[in-house]
């Protein structure tokens, strides 16, 4: 029987309907498990329309109040916050992470891949609280944090870094490191296809979504690679949260090395 997720059943509803009145039975999904069976009317299961219906409601209504109605945390709120257990998600650019950002942040920008990340890297029910950088879209941060079932979203960092700066709170650093010049052992953490493809000679690999639990990094300085930056910013806060301190990411990624080397990639596991 199809399926549908409740996001994708929000977002594509006239489809749904469509499906629905050429005679399909549509089952709506939420975190892999059926909440309800969409069946065109007069099916004697017409209370599941009502019910799915009413769920896509509620939840297109949440969206809209999430967005609205995110909280504006202190400094000191977030500390406790964090402290606490919430996940602090630091979604700004990689260039202004790299300048300054919490200590035990998740680096992970909010782009088409955000939620994919989320969803890999946070456990599921995590109360989650954002580092934001002026001008993104926090509507699209929270469609996504939705998108993959985190509904626990206590808010924002009023004032962003500057505030956190102003109150005398630490901040680090993992410095951004130009393709021609690299230090230590590069850690790849593309996919292993991407990898497979081309890399720099030596380079260790471990795919980004395995980070949190490999125990085989090497010791000393290692520099992070991944294509452009944004997952390798990823697995450096991931690796600093580790205690790793000789931190750096590559700005931009393997085939910048080439050229600004001279060098070919090598190719194979």
């Amino acid at each position: 029987m199809p399926k549908m997720t409740a996001f994708e059943a929000k977002t594509r509803f006239g489809e749904l309907l469509h499906r629905v009145e050429r005679g399909e039975e549509i089952v709506i999904t939420r975190h892999d498990r059926p909440i309800a069976r969409v069946v065109r009317e007069g099916t004697p299961n017409l209370d599941s329309v009502k019910r799915s219906v009413e769920g896509l409601r509620q939840l297109q209504q949440r969206i809209r109040k999430r967005s609205r109605g995110r909280a504006a945390l202190s400094p000191a709120e977030v500390r406790h916050l964090v402290a606490a257990g919430a996940e602090l998600v630091d979604v700004r650019p990689v260039e202004e992470f790299a300048a300054g950002h919490v200590p035990g942040a998740l680096s992970n920008t909010l782009r088409p891949a955000f939620a994919s990340w989320l969803g890999w890297l946070v456990p599921e029910g995590r109360a989650l609280v954002f580092v934001v950088g002026e001008g993104q879209d926090r509507a699209e941060l929270v469609r996504q944090a939705l998108k993959v079932g985190y509904e626990d979203l206590r808010g924002e960092l009023t004032g962003g870094m500057g505030a956190w700066r102003e109150a005398g709170f630490e901040v680090t650093r993992i410095p951004l490191v130009e393709a021609g010049r690299l230090e230590g052992t590069v850690l790849d953490v593309r996919q292993d296809a991407e990898y497979v493809a081309g890399h720099v000679p030596g380079a260790h690999h471990v795919e980004l979504g395995s980070l949190p639990e490999d125990d085989g990094l090497p010791s000393g300085a290692i520099t992070v690679a991944c294509g452009h930056g944004e997952r390798a910013m990823t697995g450096a806060s991931l690796l600093a949260r580790r205690g790793h301190g000789d931190l750096a990411v590559l700005d931009g990624g393997p085939e910048d090395w080439s050229r600004a080397s001279g060098q070919p990639l090598e190719a194979g596991p």
